[in-house]
C-alpha cells in the first residue's frame, strides 16, 4: 500500500505511533504494579512515569501534515488518557474502587487505541497490528498477584481424596470397600471375625437357672 503522506509526515506519524504504543502498554500492562503501589504506599509520584508522553510537544503546524482522521483519533486517545491520569491523581476513592474504575477505563481505551493505530497505518501505508481486546486479558490488580499464574481447582483422576475428618494419613483408595473403611474391630480382642459365633444349648441348664436369669 502506498503512503498517503510525504516522508516528513511519515516520520512524525511513526514517532506518534510509537509514543502512543508505549503509553498504552504502560497503562494497561503495568496496572497491577502502579495500582498496588498507590494502595499500599499512598503515593502518586509514580503516575508521572506511567502517563508521560510526547504528544503535548507536537506542534499544531506539524499535525497539519497528517490526515484529519488521525488528528481526531489522537485527540480522542490522549483525552481519555488524560482523564485517567487526572482521576488517579485527584481521587479520594478507596483502592478497590480505584482498581475497578481504572480497569474499566483500560477496556474502554483499547478500541480507541486500535482506531488510532488503524488511521496512522492507513496514512503510512502499512498494515495495522492486531491488538487483543483488554477484557479478554485483563490482569488482576490484587496485591502480589501475577497474571501469568493460573489456579487449577480441578482434581486430577489419579489424585487421592484426603478426608480432613480422618487426617492426612487416611485416604479412600479405589479398591477399598465400605466394610474396610468402617472397621471398628478391637485389635486387642482374641475373637476372629472369620470364626463362627458360639451357640448355647439351653438343655444344659436346669429350669431353676433359667428362671433366675429371666
Amino acid at each position: 500500500m502506498k503512503p498517503r503522506v510525504d516522508e516528513t509526515a511519515q516520520r512524525l506519524l511513526t514517532l506518534i505511533k510509537l509514543d502512543a504504543k508505549r503509553l498504552y502498554e504502560r497503562i494497561r500492562y503495568r496496572a497491577p504494579e502502579y495500582l498496588f503501589i498507590f494502595s499500599s504506599k499512598r503515593t502518586r509520584e509514580h503516575f508521572k512515569e506511567v502517563f508521560k508522553n510526547r504528544y503535548k510537544d507536537v506542534r499544531i503546524e506539524d499535525l497539519k501534515m497528517v490526515g484529519q482522521e488521525v488528528i481526531i483519533a489522537l485527540d480522542e486517545f490522549y483525552s481519555l488518557v488524560d482523564e485517567i491520569h487526572w482521576y488517579v491523581n485527584s481521587t479520594e476513592d478507596m483502592p478497590g474502587t480505584v482498581d475497578d474504575k481504572v480497569n474499566k477505563w483500560i477496556v474502554k481505551l483499547t478500541p480507541v487505541y486500535q482506531k488510532l493505530c488503524l488511521y496512522i497505518d492507513a496514512d503510512l501505508g502499512t498494515q495495522s497490528e492486531e491488538v487483543e481486546p483488554a477484557h479478554l486479558n485483563m490482569m488482576t490488580t490484587i496485591a502480589g498477584a501475577d497474571d501469568s499464574e493460573e489456579v487449577d481447582f480441578e482434581m486430577s483422576s489419579d489424585e487421592e481424596f484426603v478426608s480432613e475428618e480422618f487426617g492426612d494419613s487416611d485416604s479412600f483408595g479405589e479398591e477399598e470397600t465400605f466394610g474396610e473403611v468402617t472397621d471398628f474391630s478391637d485389635s486387642s480382642s482374641d475373637f476372629d471375625s472369620g470364626d463362627e459365633l458360639p451357640t448355647v444349648d439351653l438343655s444344659d441348664f436346669e429350669d431353676d437357672d433359667i428362671e433366675n436369669v429371666s
